[in-house]
């Protein structure tokens, strides 16, 4: 009995020995960066998307179907910004916003797209944007109440992603 006491005791060091020695695997750092939602004006922080999450959004987009290329962004919108924005619940214009800052960290502030001219509408020109430099449009007077008369009046909500 006290040859196997003295084993556990000498196995027990060895272990916690053991365990103070092996490394923890190192975790990323990503650097995080600071927004303002256009739609509440609260500051938020977000971080530039992973490759695995880069990928997720190029197999959504591939597949060509709307819901998962919806998915996706709601996905990638939420775990970028520490799930501080619900992407389902969340005006479409705010998580367009969102989606463009984290794609401008992640990729570049610049992309090229394609525009068709309004003129003849066949001729095609390839523009550079920077993504920083676009913006929610609001008025000051901005408001999702309609008046219909001096007693009606309605209150709309703005439309979601899964609308």
């Amino acid at each position: 009995m006290e040859l196997r006491g003295k084993l556990e005791e000498q196995y027990l060091k060895y272990w916690l020995d053991y365990k103070d020695n092996i490394m923890a695997l190192p975790k990323l750092q990503t650097p995080t960066y600071q927004l303002v939602l256009p739609s509440t004006n609260e500051k938020i922080n977000y971080r530039p998307f992973l490759v695995r999450e880069q990928k997720i959004l190029l197999m959504a987009q591939e597949s060509g179907k709307d819901e998962e290329i919806a998915n996706a962004v709601s996905d990638l919108v939420s775990s970028c910004t520490f799930n501080k924005v619900d992407a389902q619940s969340s005006p479409l214009f705010d998580i367009e916003y969102v989606f463009l800052q984290i794609r401008s960290k992640s990729v570049g502030e610049t992309t090229e797209v394609s525009v068709t001219c309004p003129d003849d509408k066949k001729t095609k020109v390839n523009v550079k944007l920077n993504l920083q430099d676009i913006s929610v449009q609001m008025t000051a007077n901005h408001s999702n109440e309609v008046q219909i008369s001096d007693n009606v009046k309605m209150v709309f909500r703005y439309p979601l992603l899964g609308d």
